[in-house]
């Protein structure tokens, strides 16, 4: 879910701070992906040099190496597909045990227009989850940020698909190992990318058994997209939209059924969508109400609750499968975008099927709701639980675990 308007003022403070980099510009093709074959999930497709810079003015660079990757993940039905992404590297040397772990970052909300893919905000210096890459960036840990299917490379977006999230993100690890080689690996990610990371390390030990993932955490996981479009309200959030396009490329037979439930304006408001990024005109869609674009005149919440979306949202459930690697699950009290009762309901489901979470509840009150302060902000002191959280894992540190406490 988007933060964009809050976070948007991290550029106007990182631009106070120190020296600019040298920009390493994508090459014309880059994200222009090749036929492929039957290359294995994580296969390189191509990789070259990137900057990455904390803000889009002074471009103060991380203390890091940045490659930029094209690589091979899958679709629902298990067909190769490119995705591009980002490989972090510190260059402080790794002082723990055994090889540099790898965390693989999951991103929050950018929008659907290729410009708008992580890789190119990190080179942009607008990155949203900089506060996180930086804390395990601070540890020592190599980081791989995936752009997910679509945001970059040809197609649209699956925006909160909980399959190609969690390919994308295991793929993106792969492919960082088979670059740099393998060692232990963690996942995280907030929001959108609490969401991805989530299923993630759900689906981890299905699709990805041969990664050595030893911890994860997920932030303000929206993990039941049932309940969390029924608390929206009739005001248009591109976000909606984002969704339904990523259901209209993930189920292609389902695509003409979805569009008959948008009349021309929607249909138009919805391919305007497809070249949106959060960081945009924030006000664009504003005074647009849900109601003005659907065929019937409902608001899309209620369409939502029809087929063929009913359906569709009811896959992209987080929490039905336990994961096998612990997970820090956190929330922010006060969260006035996805409501605080996703991540109790989430933790009592992992645990109640075995998993080991350790749940933190950020005491934050719900200030100025509907603006997004306090989804956004706690997202800062959230990185540093996060990272925490992985470089006790990655030492070795059993996980703790609040299964037993709540009667979780």
């Amino acid at each position: 879910m988007t933060r964009g308007r809050v976070l948007s003022l991290v550029a106007v403070v990182a631009a106070l701070l120190a020296p600019t980099s040298a920009s390493a510009a994508p090459s014309a093709h880059f994200y222009t992906p090749p036929t492929l074959s039957s290359q294995e999930p994580g296969a390189i497709i191509r990789s070259e040099p990137m900057s990455a810079v904390l803000d889009p003015v002074v471009r103060t660079p991380y203390d890091a190496t940045a490659t930029r990757i094209m690589y091979v993940s899958t679709d629902l039905d298990g067909a190769p597909i490119p995705v591009t992404g980002s490989v972090i590297t510190p260059n402080r040397p790794w002082d723990g045990a055994g090889p540099r772990p790898l965390v693989s970052l999951a991103p929050g909300t950018y929008g659907q227009g290729d410009r708008c893919a992580p890789s190119h905000a990190l080179e942009g210096g607008y990155f949203l989850d900089a506060a996180t890459l930086g804390a395990l960036l601070a540890r020592g840990a190599r980081v791989v940020v995936t752009d997910y299917r679509g945001l970059g490379t040809t197609g649209s977006p699956t925006y909160l698909n909980r399959v190609q999230a969690a390919h994308a993100v295991l793929d993106a690890a792969r492919a960082a190992q088979n670059l740099f080689g393998p060692g232990p690996v963690g996942i995280g990610g907030y929001s959108q990318g609490g969401f991805s990371a989530a299923a993630a390390v759900e689906l981890q030990s299905e699709y990805a058994p041969e990664l050595a993932v030893v911890g994860a955490f997920a932030g303000a996981v929206p993990a039941d997209l049932t309940a969390q479009f029924r608390s929206g309200g009739e005001l248009l959030k591109p976000i909606y939209l984002d969704f339904v396009s990523g259901l209209i490329e993930a189920y292609p037979p389902a695509a003409q059924a979805i569009r008959a439930h948008f009349n021309g304006k929607g249909l138009d408001v919805l391919l305007r969508t497809q070249t949106h990024c959060d960081s945009d005109n924030p006000t664009e869609f504003d005074n647009v109400t849900t109601p003005e674009l659907t065929s019937d005149g409902r608001p899309l919440m209620e369409v939502f609750g029809e087929e063929p979306f009913a359906s569709l949202i009811s896959r992209q459930r987080i929490g039905l499968t336990p994961p096998r690697a612990p997970v820090l699950l956190f929330h922010a009290a006060g969260d006035d975008t996805i409501p605080v009762e996703q991540a109790r309901e989430l933790a009592r489901l992992w645990c109640s099927e075995g998993a080991t979470v350790d749940y933190t509840e950020i005491p934050v009150p719900r200030v100025l709701p509907g603006t997004q302060l306090m989804h956004a902000l706690p997202s800062f002191a959230a990185s540093w639980l996060g990272a925490d959280y992985l470089a006790a894992r990655f030492a070795g540190v059993p996980a703790p675990s609040t299964c037993q406490e709540a009667g979780r």
